[in-house]
């Protein structure tokens, strides 16, 4: 069995040039255990991998190690995904069992539900009910979207 560690740098020009240095495990040619993506010398992403295949959780990082995001994978999928505001409270949860329909929740930075809908694919165009709710969680707002574009009444 050859098991082996391998390390890439790659950069970007991005407005700025920044680093990026990954750290991947392979076992017989294949992604297997954990990899992990520094950018500027900071932990922003983290997977764990079987067979090539990102398996359980993958988290996103906000410098310096503050979690941004954290998606749930199985069979080769995303299941479900969380992003955070910087203090740590829910962002937005996406749940993608249905995909190519995803069930979208938004967040009030007070935890309290802001926006509640489905996006269609990779582009995620809104399809479906669009529920706003202000930041007491009150429903202010029922819209109708058909493939991203606004059904008006």
């Amino acid at each position: 069995t050859s098991h082996w560690r391998w390390f890439e740098a790659t950069y970007y020009d991005d407005s700025l040039i920044w680093g990026v240095t990954r750290e991947s495990v392979y076992d017989v040619g294949m992604k297997n255990g954990i990899e992990r993506q520094y950018s500027s010398g900071e932990l922003f992403r983290e997977a764990h991998y079987s067979d090539n295949e990102i398996i359980g959780t993958e988290i996103l990082y906000y410098p310096p190690g503050v979690v941004y995001a954290k998606a749930q994978w199985k069979d080769g999928e995303a299941k479900n995904a969380t992003w955070y505001y910087q203090d740590g409270k829910v962002k937005t949860t996406k749940d993608y069992k249905k995909y190519p329909l995803t069930k979208v929740t938004d967040y009030h930075e007070n935890g309290k539900v802001k926006a509640k809908y489905t996006v269609m694919g990779d582009e995620e165009i809104i399809d479906g009910e669009y529920l706003t709710f202000d930041t007491k969680g009150k429903l202010i707002q029922k819209s109708k979207f058909d493939k991203g574009t606004e059904v008006k009444k």
